[in-house]
């Protein structure tokens, strides 16, 4: 996947490589999509992707060093509101909320 930058900052993080990408402000049509393509201030990078963190995280598209790569944040999971909602849980196994829906709230 390629990103679409301008002036140091991601316009699009989801340029698929040998695509067609229009940039109507620009007056430009990049046929193939292509890392390292330049026009002006546009250019094209691959987005670098580490390997992912164990757990729960959501994921964005930052520059970091002028190479568009993805950064992870961990998202908090609220244990006490889960282990209150487990331990109120009724003991049947087949009636009650699955842990699925103690961990989604419902």
């Amino acid at each position: 996947m390629l990103a679409l930058i301008k002036d140091n900052a991601i316009v699009n993080d989801a340029v698929p490589e040998g695509g067609i990408l229009n940039i109507p402000e620009a007056l430009v049509t990049v046929s193939p999509a292509q890392d390292g393509w330049t026009f002006e201030d546009y250019r094209l990078a691959a987005i670098v992707t580490p390997p992912p963190p164990e757990g729960f995280y959501s994921s964005t598209v930052e520059l970091v060093d002028g190479v568009p790569t993805v950064a992870y944040t961990a998202v908090p999971i609220d244990t006490p509101q889960i282990d209150a909602r487990i331990t109120s849980a009724p003991d049947d196994l087949f009636g009650g909320p699955t842990l699925g829906d103690i961990f989604n709230g419902n």
